[in-house]
């Protein structure tokens, strides 16, 4: 399942499909809030910041403007303040009870230690949920400084993204354009290191593998970084770039990369959606191959989804209100919505040119059929494999 929180509708919402055999009907659910309603008695106050999880059905909502974090039962929908007072703002570390929040914000949870990892502001704390207890970790009050090294002295200015490695001891940072690692630990063994600054970092992630993948906009699409495995502390973190939109290897001359609109994983190689239109394939050894699209047909593309079968591509285009199939050696065929201009927007089901989107943004495949997400009236719709579509949620 997938957990999100709404800022603009106040909700907490949960995507799940149900594994096992063909999904035929994922559901959506509204998990806690009231839709569009704000305030200090509401569900969800104002604009829930972030949401981290565990296993067991809790997860855990940070709201900033209220001072608190709230504990969801996302099964029996119900909630519970775990710390802070929406009346009372501060910084007070210690038992659950008395401890205080002033702005909490990006959260994620460490299952091997049960501890809630939160930014409250600039300063980096967490919540122990095996002993009821909060402490702080690194940062300082309201902080414009980012200074790496041991906990005692590192400082964050603008934190936005914060991931547990999966398997490990370490804490991935977004701050503004840097992304930090935190390696947990006591006293000295605990530290901050800057592993990537530039001006157009959008945000990064944590595989498996312990690969972080890092997202730019602007011209350069994606860097890994990967721990070289032998001991050594984090300045022998090494880096290779997958695409910075200087090598085709079919080529071998440099090639550039605009705006990237989507990433899709799709088996060995990673497929990037530019805003404009054109697809690259982007290989585990670094090399660049563009795939066969009239892009001209495209208007805005915001989503792509890779069929390997049929070695095609499915673009959600929010520009031109369509669904677009692109296939090696058939080529670009719009396949749902208006094929000549002008191309309005609708909420028109059915097949073919006769379908109406409005704005879609997202395209998410199951077993049996194409989920698609449209911006405009927060709309949700089923695409059969023969792309005609029918009504999902919203």
């Amino acid at each position: 399942a997938i957990l999100g929180v709404s800022t603009s509708l106040h909700l907490l919402i949960r995507i799940h499909e149900a594994w096992g055999g063909p999904v035929q009907n994922p559901t959506v659910s509204e998990v806690y809030g009231v839709r569009g309603v704000a305030g200090h008695d509401a569900p969800f106050t104002r604009s829930p910041a972030s949401v981290a999880s565990d296993s067991s059905g809790v997860a855990w909502v940070t709201e900033p403007l209220y001072h608190r974090i709230l504990a969801i039962q996302i099964f029996s929908r119900s909630r519970s303040v775990l710390v802070g007072n929406s009346s009372v703002p501060g910084l007070v570390d210690g038992a659950i009870s008395n401890a205080s929040f002033f702005s909490p914000g990006p959260c994620a949870f460490d299952r091997a230690v049960s501890e809630l990892f939160v930014f409250d502001g600039t300063i980096l704390r967490a919540v122990s949920m095996s002993h009821g207890f909060v402490r702080t970790v690194a940062g300082t009050f309201k902080s414009d400084e980012r200074n790496d090294g041991n906990v005692a002295i590192a400082q964050f200015a603008d934190p936005k993204q914060l991931h547990v490695a999966p398997g490990s001891d370490r804490l991935l940072i977004v701050d503004g354009p840097t992304v930090r690692i935190l390696e947990l630990g006591s006293g000295a063994a605990a530290n901050v290191v800057t592993i990537w600054q530039k001006e157009n970092t959008r945000g990064a992630v944590y595989d498996v593998h312990g690969r972080i993948t890092i997202v730019e906009s602007h011209g350069v699409s994606v860097q890994t970084r990967k721990r070289i495995p032998f001991p050594g502390t984090l300045s022998s973190w090494g880096s290779h770039c997958v695409s910075h939109g200087d090598r085709d290897a079919s080529r071998g001359t440099k090639g550039t990369l605009s705006t990237v609109a989507s990433l899709h994983i799709a088996g060995s190689f990673v497929a990037v959606l530019e805003s404009g239109g054109a697809i690259r394939e982007l290989g585990s050894a670094g090399q660049v191959r563009s795939f066969p699209v009239e892009a001209a047909k495209i208007g805005q593309g915001t989503s792509l989804y890779y069929d390997e079968g049929a070695d095609a591509y499915l673009v959600a285009d929010f520009g031109h209100h369509n669904i677009v199939r692109c296939q090696r050696e058939v080529g670009t065929h719009i396949v749902s919505g208006p094929t000549q201009p002008p191309f309005a927007p609708g909420h028109t089901f059915g097949a073919g040119s006769e379908t109406r989107w409005t704005a879609p943004i997202r395209i998410v495949a199951t077993e049996s059929e194409f989920v698609v997400l449209e911006r405009d009236g927060h709309r949700g719709r089923r695409l059969d494999r023969k792309f005609s579509s029918s009504p999902f949620f919203g």
